[in-house]
């Protein structure tokens, strides 16, 4: 893949060491205390998770960093990925079922198409709707 994202120091340094600590979990304070340059410890997570999807969409790294609110950050193997990616898709479309189902009832309260949204069509819907709806069901 061609890198079309350039990257800071910064991010080179949480990626070098997530790489050093690739068997373990990190937390955000941790990253805090082991790579310079964020702000402070309590707003240190922001940063971090605006690093890593650099990092992440940067083309420059085969292993990709995953996220877990009770866990932390984790340069993942093959099968976390898997596990990750898995779990990431099932929480999107469920995310888009319910932002399309609260669209169309502000629409039958008389407040219409939320601006940006008018792209929510029929295709939309059948392609990710309705497969929440019948995973839900089984």
């Amino acid at each position: 893949m061609e890198t079309t994202i350039k990257l800071t120091p910064r991010q080179y340094e949480l990626r070098k060491f997530l790489w050093n600590n690739r068997t373990e979990w990190k937390s955000s304070k941790e990253i805090f205390a082991g790579v310079a340059g964020y702000e402070s410890e309590k707003t240190a997570y922001k940063g971090i998770n605006k690093d890593i999807r650099r990092i992440n969409r940067s083309g420059i790294f085969d292993k990709k960093i995953i996220t877990d609110r009770t866990k932390g950050y984790k340069l993942a193997t093959k099968k976390e990925f898997e596990e990750w990616s898995r779990k990431a898709v099932v929480e999107a479309k469920k995310k888009i079922a319910y932002v399309y189902g609260v669209i169309g009832d502000a629409a039958k309260d008389g407040q219409g198409i939320i601006p940006g949204l008018e792209g929510f069509d029929r295709q939309f819907y059948d392609c990710f709707v309705e497969e929440i709806k019948k995973e839900e069901a089984n």
